[in-house]
């Protein structure tokens, strides 16, 4: 499934055009028109969403430390599963 998110102003004569991106698939497609005052702060509320993600990542990221190589990695789990009792 694709989507597609607009937002549009609907002009007085109630006629929109739509051009869709090249990477949609042609065929049969499904348009929804939403329209009312809770538009705008929906998109407001989805990038307030998608900021306070962000500063979780980055939060995380700072109390992880640098990132360690590939081989750093596997040597520590290495370590630590040489460490676990058989059959475990």
């Amino acid at each position: 499934m694709h989507a597609l998110r607009m937002t549009v102003t609907i002009p007085e004569t109630r006629r929109l055009e739509i051009t869709i991106p090249p990477g949609l698939p042609s065929g049969p497609a499904e348009i929804i028109v939403l329209t009312g005052a809770g538009i705008a702060t929906e998109g407001a509320r989805t990038r307030a969403l998608g900021a306070d993600t962000f500063s979780e990542i980055a939060a995380w990221r700072k109390s992880r430390g640098t990132w360690r190589l590939r081989e750093e990695l596997d040597r520590t789990l290495e370590e630590e599963r040489s460490g676990w009792a058989d059959g475990g």
